[in-house]
């Protein structure tokens, strides 16, 4: 703290240098006896105490409770939250079934070059020892689900099927070892080949990891998986497969040879070779042969393997053999299952609880003779000395106030850079309970008054809103506001301010997933889903019909309400207003009218005052009813009537109803701008719809769904008949958000549907599409279902066409 200057040496002197500076002519005594000198002192080491408190490591001053540091809190990942990715490669999709499907024994993964679309891979599975035939269709949809909860926007698997396993032998002749059992050897070498043709994943644990002090972005470099991270050269290992062999003309590769001999027990291997038993499956398609090493069974077996001992031959129990054989297989499957936690590599984030808002006053660490002791002056001191002492406890209050807050403000450091925040960035503390009884009235009575007069002067949007940007870059993130505030139809400005705040606060709460799997893409199992993708267009767009199943169209026509061009029907002219109407400026909207949220209770009460009844829905009312400068109240004989100015400086304006109280119509004024707002974010959403999906199950069907050119496509379809969705400048938000956050290997296009009654159609149809789809992944075999999808899949394509010709 020296090298700051605020230790209280450098302090002092300091000081006492700015008051020779300002009172050198009258005050001439710097002394330690002068008064002056001794507050100037004590408020040198309230000084250092607030550096001190400062200079507390950081992790210190983010703890919040003895409980610890909390990370989530504070919008900071672990490293295993913040730097892992997205399955991206081929590889990565191999490791991430594996990873999730204990029974498939291994995966190959193969893009597909079809003239019918681009995007479309093919799964292939080799199943396990344990899993019998009759359940292999079983295992088949377990791979599809572990496919598409890390499926990729824009991709798809056009074949999810059992790998051909192409039977074969070992043959040659090994020098092993007597001080080994032979079937036991044998088995190992069994097992040794069979590594090499691929079967399964050799993992690292976390634990492991942690052992050999790897770095951790090296760690998490990739995908997270549940049980460890696979061995980067068994990984990237090229698999053998059956024609290899005839490549090799039959002679095992050198790995192999390799492999048998670094098993203990075995000397030398003088021949090597691997035979199949089947033949290869040819040129198919729609197969992917992979070799299976046959275990001998049987004595005549064990000869196509032959273990010798200094030249003698030696016999090999075909039952001891099967039996360890088996015995290494269950050991390798309990090897790669392990479940590993990442938490094993990481030094634990701590930090120490300090009460830094514990705050004693300057006037305890004066001399008694000053009389401001908690004893306070004794009963024999005059009435000069109180006023004096109370003088003097006024003055100093006002410093210890300052110092007071500052401790207030380093305490309240948890809070301030939460992710989630308290609505305010400046605190104040009440250091009136510490004062002595008699001078408690030189506080205010009520705290909250010094409060109010903090946040006064707090500007919480610009700091706090700096603060939530700072967090966001940790993760290479920015959320402007700026376009977002433009088109921010439906708030109040007091309204909007806390919105700014959080609509950041709500993208950083969901940083994890929308950062990470920002190309994910929907789950085809849950109809509902419209995948990562579309949830972050949605928080950055503020489109509140993401999350869930998109019904735009659908949330005016489940209430009985379509939209017409027929003005309202009871008008009157703005020159017979007598005295002129009376607008609602200044009125706060209600927050509580006891018709709670439910748009369905809203809609009752209004249609009850004869508004928003079924049918016809003006637009000139849909539009100008969401604005409070809209509305006018005019008094007349009846009452009060309930006005809207649909266009400014019309001739007329709209009667929407005449109540008998000015305070029930201001009610019904918010009442019904509520329920529009309602009914417009309910109509504000996205469509996410990925070309390749649209692809043709049948071959029947290829033509008429033809999508070489489009199917590396993703279509966006968004709504443009809500106040924010039928302004130009916001499509073209929506058009630029869509293109910087779509994949690059995507050709996004964002279309606007501008009538409810199209967006209905093109709704029933989407929904009805995503209901076969997943019926389809469920039983791929059902000829009937796989006709109808391509049917829908024909008709969605059109009216997406339809929406934007020429695209």
């Amino acid at each position: 703290m020296s090298a700051d200057g605020l230790d209280f040496t450098t302090l002092r002197r300091r000081g006492i240098e700015a008051l020779q500076a300002k009172t050198g002519a009258e005050w001439t005594d710097y002394n330690l006896h002068d008064p002056g000198v001794t507050l100037l002192e004590a408020i040198a080491f309230a000084l250092t105490d607030l550096a001190y408190r400062l200079d507390f490591e950081t992790a210190d001053l983010l703890t919040a409770s003895p409980s610890g540091l909390e990370l989530d809190a504070l919008g900071l990942l672990t490293p295993p939250a913040a730097l892992p990715a997205r399955p991206s490669t081929l590889a990565d999709l191999r490791h991430a079934i594996l990873d999730a499907e204990p029974d498939a024994a291994d995966v190959a993964i193969r893009t597909v070059a079809s003239d019918r679309a681009e995007g479309v891979i093919e799964i292939f599975v080799w199943p396990g020892a344990a899993v019998e035939p009759v359940a292999v269709g079983n295992l088949l949809r377990r791979v599809r689900h572990a496919y598409d909860a890390v499926r990729g926007i824009g991709e798809d698997a056009v074949t999810i099927a059992a790998a051909r396993e192409v039977r074969c032998r070992l043959r040659g002749e090994i020098e092993v070892e007597r001080d080994r059992e032979p079937a036991e050897i044998a088995a190992e070498i069994h097992d040794a080949i069979s590594r090499l043709f691929g079967r399964g994943q050799e993992r690292q644990t976390f634990e492991e990891l942690r052992r050999a002090d790897r770095p951790l972005d090296e760690v998490f470099d990739g995908p997270l998986f549940h049980h460890g991270v696979p061995r980067a050269q068994v990984a990237e290992r090229r698999q053998l497969r059956p024609r290899d062999l005839d490549r090799l003309d039959g002679r095992a590769p050198e790995a192999f040879f390799r492999a048998v001999g670094a098993i203990e027990g075995v000397r030398f291997v003088r021949d090597l070779r691997v035979e199949m038993l089947d033949e290869e499956l040819g040129d198919d398609p729609g197969a992917a042969p992979v070799l299976a090493l046959v275990v001998p069974s049987t004595p005549a077996e064990c000869d196509w393997l032959q273990l010798t001992s200094r030249g003698r031959r030696l016999a090999v129990d075909p039952v001891r053999l099967r039996r360890h054989a088996q015995h290494l297989r269950l050991q390798d499957a309990r090897g790669v299952r392990r479940r590993s936690d990442p938490r094993a590599v990481l030094d634990p984030v701590v930090g120490t609880f300090r009460d830094v808002a514990a705050y004693t006053l300057l006037e305890d660490h004066l001399p008694a003779l000053y009389g401001l002791r908690r004893e306070g002056l004794p009963r024999t001191a005059s009435t000069p000395a109180r006023a004096r002492s109370r003088q003097l406890r006024g003055y100093l209050m006002q410093i210890d106030q300052l110092f007071a807050n500052a401790l207030a403000d380093i305490a309240a450091l948890p809070r301030t850079y939460a992710k989630v925040g308290d609505g305010r960035t400046y605190r104040v503390a009440d250091i009136g309970q510490t004062l002595p009884g008699d001078d408690r009235d030189l506080y205010p009575a009520d705290a909250a008054v010094l409060r109010d007069l903090v946040a006064a002067r707090d500007d919480v949007v610009d700091r706090r809103g700096r603060m939530l940007d700072y967090l966001l870059a940790l993760y290479g993130e920015s959320f402007t506001q700026n376009s977002l505030r433009t088109f921010d139809l439906y708030r109040t400005p007091s309204e909007r301010a806390a919105a700014v705040l959080h609509h950041r606060e709500h993208f950083l709460d969901q940083i994890e997933r929308l950062v990470r799997d920002r190309a994910g893409a929907a789950d085809l199992r849950d109809p509902n889903d419209p995948g990562v993708f579309a949830r972050r267009l949605g928080v950055l767009l503020e489109l509140a019909a993401v999350a869930s199943d998109p019904w735009l169209a659908t949330s005016l026509y489940r209430h009985d309400l379509e939209l017409d061009d027929a003005p309202w029907p009871d008008r009157v002219a703005v020159g017979d207003l007598q005295p002129p109407a009376n607008p609602l400026d200044g009125v706060v909207p209600l927050t509580d009218d006891g018709l709670g949220d439910g748009i369905d209770e809203a809609l009752g009460h209004l249609r009850a005052q004869g508004l928003l009844q079924p049918g016809g829905l003006p637009r000139e009312l849909w539009l100008a009813g969401i604005d409070l400068e809209r509305y006018q109240l005019d008094q007349v004989t009846e009452g009060w009537r309930l006005l809207l100015e649909a266009v400014p400086s019309a001739v007329d304006v709209a009667v929407l109803a005449t109540l008998a109280t000015r305070p029930a119509a201001v009610a019904l004024a918010n009442r019904l701008r509520r329920a529009l707002i309602a009914l417009h974010r309910a109509g504000e959403g996205l469509i996410v719809v990925e070309d390749v999906l649209l692809r043709p199950r049948a071959v029947a069907n290829a033509e008429a769904l033809d999508l070489r050119r489009r199917s590396l496509r993703l279509t966006v379809v968004t709504s443009g008949w809500t106040a924010r969705t039928s302004q130009p400048g916001f499509v073209d938000l929506v058009r630029e958000t869509v293109r910087l956050n779509a994949p690059a290997h995507l050709v996004p296009r964002c279309v606007v549907c501008h009538e409810p009654a199209t967006m209905l159609g093109l709704e029933a149809v989407h929904a009805e599409w995503r209901a076969l789809l997943q019926a389809h992944l469920a039983a791929p075999e059902d000829a009937a279902t796989c006709a109808e999808l391509d049917r829908q899949s024909v008709e969605l394509a059109r009216l997406l066409d339809e929406l934007e010709p020429g695209s």
